[in-house]
């Protein structure tokens, strides 16, 4: 089973960077083929967890076609983190390491502004705790952990647009609903209580509005 550290008394530095869309209004001339360069951003001290929390540049915005985004990232926790609560073990005390990559994409679904993603996380970590009925046990693993494929669309309020077209894009209320397919690549050994892996398939529907204000 997999771990699911969602730390608890600790307290978290987290910082995320969204430049695509400024970059794109800012340089309001730039040509369409330069509108299709890739940013490369770096992202340092999420909250991590294991299942590699979803990080989604401008989640339920709008974005001109064609707009290529990489996001690196990594992570650390430290602390008493917890796992599904349904596993033996108690006093649990873990060092956790992430690093991912994601690449997005932004195209044309129907004439709907629309992203395409993939994730893949890579973990390290040291657990240590109480397991009921054997007594206090270690776990080291490092490997990959389960990668994810995400597919979103806006469905009112933003329109698929070209870069000369989207100077002149004022974003007013979007709606919009996204597709998460978790595959497991993620290390796993069916022996072990604690995984970088789940070991099994999974989904993830949402449905999400954002507005804009003060524009």
């Amino acid at each position: 089973m997999a771990a699911h550290p969602q730390a608890t008394d600790q307290c978290w530095i987290r910082h995320r960077v969204c430049l695509a869309k400024e970059v794109l209004m800012r340089h309001g001339r730039i040509s369409c083929r330069a509108a299709h360069v890739a940013l490369l951003v770096l992202l340092l001290g999420f909250a991590v967890q294991l299942k590699a929390q979803e990080l989604d540049v401008r989640a339920y915005t709008n974005l001109p076609v064609g707009v290529n985004i990489l996001l690196l990232g990594y992570g650390r926790s430290v602390g008493n983190i917890l796992v599904d609560p349904s596993l033996p073990v108690e006093d649990l005390d873990a060092r956790l390491n992430l690093w991912f990559v994601k690449y997005t994409r932004t195209i044309d679904f129907f004439g709907l502004s629309s992203t395409v993603a993939a994730l893949l996380p890579f973990s390290s970590g040291h657990w240590e705790g109480v397991q009921t009925g054997v007594g206090r046990r270690e776990r080291d693993v490092a490997g990959v952990a389960d990668a994810r494929f995400t597919f979103s669309v806006n469905f009112l309020g933003a329109p698929s647009l070209e870069a000369r077209q989207f100077r002149s894009y004022h974003q007013g209320t979007i709606v919009g609903a996204s597709f998460q397919l978790i595959v497991p690549t993620g290390q796993y050994d069916g022996t072990k209580l604690i995984n970088l892996g789940a070991n099994r398939w999974a989904f993830r529907p949402e449905v999400g509005i954002s507005r804009a204000i003060g524009r």
